[in-house]
């Protein structure tokens, strides 16, 4: 009898810790959804940081001067009025081609730079071939901000849609991702559905959501002058 007892206890305490487990963590887990509005690139710089630069260090951060021995060749890339340009140089020092691209080259398009060098080896003593391929993206001297900040914008985007959206089990998320721009009069234009979230009525949801957006301040150049910018918003799945 005392082991029935005993088998008894332990079934009640496994089949306790099993149903603890399920309310604590449920197969399906509800998470908050993810907003996000970002501008359209991965590494920004604005045209104001080229004005005086003279080296390559100059114009990207972090640039690694202490382990490159020797230069083989630097070449910059870029479109300046609509054409694609490209000026080599010999060494970290800025040619007046690889000037002039950097001082012309149009707002949200890429630079690239790519760097061929010499760099020792102390394990084996001797030099090796080494190479650096930089992009960045364009971005107006002031970028295009909603009114409020971005806190009052995410702010924005979810009253209007959170409780709208399919339900907020996990296993439903797909997310979606839409592209859009804020243009000179701080307007948004040009939404567009690049990822959908898998039904008509979610996304059609949700792209409404962007074309009815409040005005935002818009972005400027370096010159004063007001300019369209480019955004993504991203929604989906977010925590645990």
């Amino acid at each position: 009898m005392k082991k029935i007892g005993i088998l008894i206890s332990i079934t009640f305490l496994l089949f306790s810790f099993k149903s603890f487990s399920q309310d604590v963590f449920p197969n399906n887990i509800i998470k908050e959804l993810n907003y996000e509005v970002h501008g359209t690139y991965k590494r920004a710089v604005k045209k104001s940081q080229f004005k005086d630069a003279k080296l390559v260090r100059d114009i990207i951060s972090g640039y690694p001067t202490n382990w490159i021995s020797s230069y083989v060749s630097v070449e910059i890339t870029g479109t300046c009025s609509g054409k694609f340009l490209k000026a080599s140089g010999l060494n970290e020092k800025l040619t007046a081609e690889q000037k002039h691209i950097l001082n012309t080259i149009d707002l949200a398009s890429e630079i690239t730079i790519n760097v061929k060098y010499m760099y020792k080896d102390f394990g084996r003593n001797k030099l090796e071939n080494g190479d650096m391929h930089v992009e960045m993206t364009i971005i107006p001297e002031v970028e295009a901000e909603f009114i409020g900040g971005h806190q009052q914008l995410i702010k924005y985007l979810k009253q209007n849609s959170y409780s709208k959206l399919p339900t907020k089990k996990a296993d439903d998320f797909r997310g979606a991702v839409i592209k859009f721009t804020v243009n000179e009069g701080g307007d948004v234009i040009n939404a567009k559905t690049t990822q959908k979230w898998g039904d008509f009525k979610t996304d059609q949801l949700l792209l409404d959501l962007i074309n009815n957006m409040p005005a935002w301040k818009p972005a400027v150049n370096t010159d004063g002058v007001k300019v369209k910018q480019d955004f993504v918003f991203s929604v989906g799945a977010g925590g645990c």
